[in-house]
């Protein structure tokens, strides 16, 4: 029971975090994931996952208006790794979505992790009970083959964080991460922890490795590690700058805080202020998935 109801949760995480790429950038999705150009002349709607009979909610359906192709349902389920149950489920939801709208749809069943994934091409689905007959083959996407290069050079921040898990270079992956963090967007840089526990057996080694290279680097560029520098922080070459860094860490922890949790108390202040260097970056990893101060600073 403590299993099932973990991966529930897991699958919970995993659906929210694809929600919020549909809801924030729909037409990125449908570049990513259906090959639909961000450039093409359509109209996208979305539709209410809801509105599906028989109880059948989908992942996302979107109604796409074309001046060449007409109208047709752009349907989108995801998972994080291959089961012939959730591929089944998609076929029925074409079928619901057939039965609801009267309307053409191209479905896409999108697989975020190649493990489990079967060898060769996906058989369509098919059913038949007396008269009734439906063959249903969505379009399969493997995540892992999409070129990450591709994904940087749409220039979508809401895609950035998807580079974790694409055919992407370790180069490419801490690119995409640095544009993360420059965008300002606490949800993707939460998308970048999140997405990496698929692609990497060891986290948290990611995570050292995100935060070094991506949070401390732009922290040197900003304006309050020099106003640090200015206000004596760093007061020798090699040593000074050493405690100058880490004083400046501290500051990006409660920044990076008060931005997801709201102001932060005195005590929680004098607490980072107090702390060494090694525990304000393990609380910095914390933060990326904690749902609070107190889980933060645990």
């Amino acid at each position: 029971m403590q299993a099932e109801a973990t991966r529930f949760t897991v699958a919970q995480a995993y659906d929210k975090a694809f929600k919020l790429l549909a809801g924030d950038d729909p037409r990125a999705l449908l570049a990513l994931f259906a090959g639909l150009a961000l450039d093409s002349d359509v109209q996208v709607r979305q539709l209410d996952r809801e509105v599906v009979p028989q109880n059948r909610l989908v992942d996302q359906v979107f109604e796409v208006t074309s001046p060449s192709e007409g109208t047709y349902l752009l349907h989108v389920e995801v998972t994080t790794r291959f089961r012939q149950e959730v591929y089944e489920r998609a076929a029925w939801q074409v079928n619901a979505l057939v039965m609801a709208y009267r309307l053409p749809v191209r479905s896409y069943f999108v697989v975020m992790t190649a493990e489990w994934f079967p060898e060769g091409a996906l058989p369509p689905f098919e059913v038949a009970f007396g008269v009734f007959r439906m063959r249903v083959q969505p379009e399969v996407v493997r995540v892992w083959e999409i070129p990450g290069e591709a994904v940087l050079n749409m220039g979508r921040p809401s895609l950035y964080p998807w580079v974790t898990l694409v055919e992407a270079t370790e180069e490419q992956q801490f690119e995409a991460a640095r544009r993360v963090v420059e965008s300002g967007s606490r949800e993707s840089v939460v998308l970048v922890a999140l997405l990496s526990g698929l692609r990497y057996r060891d986290k948290g080694r990611f995570l050292r490795r995100y935060i070094d290279v991506t949070v401390h680097e732009l922290f040197e560029e900003s304006d309050l590690y020099q106003m640090a520098i200015e206000k004596g922080v760093v007061k020798g070459k090699a040593e000074g700058k050493a405690e100058g860094k880490a004083e400046g860490e501290r500051f990006m922890l409660l920044r990076q805080l008060s931005a997801r949790f709201g102001i932060v108390s005195v005590e929680v202040e004098q607490k980072i202020l107090a702390a060494s260097p090694e525990t304000v970056e393990r609380w910095g990893i914390q933060l990326l998935t904690a749902k609070s101060v107190e889980e933060a600073l645990a």
